[in-house]
């Protein structure tokens, strides 16, 4: 795309402008590499100088003087993320994560047709439930751990809705509403605050919610099975993969923590 390019100008932005007419404007200039320049793509200003498309318009480095000793250093620069460097910087880092995306689909599929054999039509409804949580929370832009483990959350959260709701609607007893009330609540404030945050504390608190649910299940097994045998082991299993994504979403909280800390600062 050559159109709705923008340049910075006394602390302005002027554009939209073509390619070429950028190219002539910064011709113009003699600081034309740090030119602060953005178009529809970016996800920050970028300086002229950074990007290929605009390499003949900015011109090269000045002469080396006569006695200037060459050392190698390493050079800090922005890459744009549309330039042939980005993306084969991107691909060779997520080679290692494609075998095990691989793994986990195929991980994911084997135990999917365990359980579905195993429990029958209790099955689908949470795992679609769950799908369907997940796919807006990364929708939202959440970050995939996050995602994860706050889209099986919300998910066997809704199963639960739609079973207390379901017990209303044909008048039969619900012992267990107002504890369901409390937990609704409780799931409500997590998803908001990791939607936010995506922080390790939400992760522990998502983690220590899980790992409590799950005893409640192991503690009230006989109660629970007498109503529905598949549901309680449903539920059992949902908690338990639960309490791994939250295990694994403090991981990469941390390390997302840690990379932010030790980003350099580019000026």
């Amino acid at each position: 795309m050559s159109d709705g390019w923008y340049y910075a100008e006394a602390g302005n932005s002027v554009g939209p402008i073509a390619l070429d007419e950028l190219r002539k404007v910064l011709r113009t200039r003699r600081d034309a590499s740090r030119v602060l320049v953005w178009r529809e793509g970016f996800q920050e200003w970028m300086e002229a100088g950074s990007l290929p498309e605009l390499a003949r318009a900015v011109g090269g480095p000045p002469p080396l003087p006569p006695t200037a000793v060459v050392k190698p250093a390493t050079i800090e620069r922005h890459v744009s993320p549309l330039s042939p460097e980005y993306r084969q910087a991107v691909q060779v880092e997520d080679k290692p994560r494609s075998w095990m995306g691989t793994i986990a689909v195929i991980a994911a599929a084997l135990v999917s047709v365990i359980l579905s054999k195993a429990l029958g039509g209790v099955y689908w409804m949470p795992v679609l439930l769950i799908t369907v949580s997940i796919w807006v929370l990364t929708k939202a832009k959440l970050r995939g751990y996050a995602a994860w483990m706050l889209g099986v959350l919300v998910g066997q959260t809704l199963w639960m809705a739609i079973g207390h709701v379901t017990l209303y609607a044909t008048d039969k007893p619900d012992p267990e509403m107002l504890t369901f009330l409390f937990d609704l609540c409780v799931v409500f404030g997590l998803t908001v605050w990791g939607a936010r945050a995506q922080s390790v504390a939400v992760c522990v608190c998502v983690l220590l919610y899980q790992i409590i649910a799950l005893g409640t299940n192991v503690v009230f097994l006989d109660e629970f099975a007498k109503v529905s045998a598949a549901g309680v082991g449903m539920h059992m299993v949902l908690r338990t993969l639960g309490i791994g994504l939250a295990i694994y979403a403090i991981v990469r909280a941390s390390q997302h923590k840690e990379d932010e800390e030790t980003e350099p600062l580019v000026v």
